[in-house]
């Protein structure tokens, strides 16, 4: 104890101390050193952690009806008015300077208000965690779905993390692979990532009977271009029609139409999280959309309930079209799995982009429609339409229809 005591009561100078003393004394129970007392050391997790400062589930974004009522304050609608009459002048860097000012104004508004909102969020969650004695229920945030979903497109980076994660002392076969596992994840240099057996070979689509150069195509295209590639290979080498052949971005596997149902039974069992936005990562779409509606109504068979887009667009498009018009408003009954009721549509589309993490395009006024519109339906015939030369053209695909 002694020496614990003398550095204690002998750093006397307030510069020496904090600056090369406070790091290592947090470690030492001051009150049992100088009593001569039995240490207690449970406030070491609390002062060399991060638990202090970390809040899991923090918002990253505004509710929607707070980034609503921002599009309504004075000064951003006085902007956007402004921007449609300069819109009718032939000025077009005038027109680009006041859109440009205007990105400004809205972005500095909604970051000083999500400053106050999570801290207003902070000491509502604390009191909460207080009155119920620090047994939260678990959150399942946006983070952890997207590091699921690099974990299986990176394996090594699930490894490195189960490793560092890990109390107990490693096997000698673990010691081995994780260096190997750290320069594998840091020599990863690729602007593009690709889903898991679809990487590009020499820079070259690795399907069978394309073999187009993939620079040629935009990043965003890449990984879908090579993902349609494999689904015409794998149906010509299976023999069935690429429209029997369904991905599962849960486990990033392939299966025929009469495995998928039972597969699909596997995931909902176990199905947990709302989060139903898709992910993209390095330009590829690691995760897609679900609908909330149709994953949540149990009386679909499986296959319906997960069904998927890789648009936000068209997931919007389904919803707005075929769950929309069939609810009778005010919802009193639960129209996802949700507990809330729902005065009218704008109250459950703030409902979809709050729980659900839907893009603020669901709650916003609708657009028009754009002039070049393809359908899910007819996407399929229409690949397989195309010749071997064609496939070098773009390819694009929306979401897998259940059959």
């Amino acid at each position: 104890m002694a020496p614990r005591q003398s550095q204690i009561l002998a750093q006397r100078d307030p510069k020496t101390f904090p600056g090369h003393y406070q790091a290592h004394c947090s470690s030492i129970d001051t009150v049992s050193a100088v009593l001569d007392e039995e240490v207690q050391t449970k406030h070491i997790e609390y002062f060399q952690g991060y638990g202090q400062i970390c809040e899991p589930g923090l918002p990253l974004e505004l509710p929607a009806h707070m980034k609503e009522s921002i599009l309504m304050l004075p000064k951003m609608a006085e902007m956007r008015e402004d921007i449609q009459i300069s819109e009718g002048n032939n000025d077009e860097e005038k027109l680009q300077a006041k859109k440009r000012k205007y990105r400004e104004a809205l972005v500095r508004q909604r970051r000083a208000d999500l400053k106050k909102y999570r801290e207003s969020w902070i000491h509502v969650e604390r009191d909460q965690n207080i009155l119920n004695r620090g047994k939260g229920k678990p959150l399942h945030v946006v983070k952890d779905i997207c590091t699921r979903a690099q974990y299986l497109i990176m394996p090594e980076l699930a490894r490195i993390a189960t490793a560092m994660a890990c109390t107990a002392e490693l096997t000698f076969e673990e010691k081995l692979f994780f260096p190997g596992d750290l320069r594998t994840l840091c020599s990863r240099k690729e602007d593009v990532i690709y889903l898991p057996n679809e990487q590009p070979i020499e820079g070259f689509c690795p399907a069978q009977g394309c073999q187009l150069e993939i620079e040629n195509l935009t990043k965003s295209e890449r990984s879908a271009h090579i993902h349609e590639c494999i689904r015409r290979e794998k149906g010509l080498a299976l023999q069935v029609p690429n429209s029997r052949l369904h991905f599962c971005y849960e486990c990033m596997e392939w299966f025929l139409k009469r495995q998928w149902p039972d597969h699909c039974t596997a995931h909902l069992q176990s199905w947990q999280t709302q989060h139903c936005e898709a992910v993209k990562y390095r330009h590829t779409v690691i995760r897609p959309t679900y609908c909330p509606f149709c994953l949540w109504n149990f009386q679909n068979p499986a296959e319906e309930r997960l069904q998927y887009w890789t648009r936000s667009g068209n997931l919007r498009q389904h919803i707005e079209t075929k769950h929309m018009p069939e609810i009778s408003w005010p919802a009193m009954t639960s129209v996802c799995e949700c507990s809330q009721t729902f005065e009218n549509e704008r109250e459950l589309c703030h409902h979809l982009h709050d729980v659900h993490g839907l893009k603020d395009t669901i709650w916003r006024n609708p657009k028009l429609p754009r002039k070049r519109k393809r359908t899910s339906k007819i996407e399929p015939q229409i690949l397989s339409q195309k010749s071997e030369a064609d496939y070098s053209k773009k390819v694009r695909f929306h979401r897998s229809p259940p059959h």
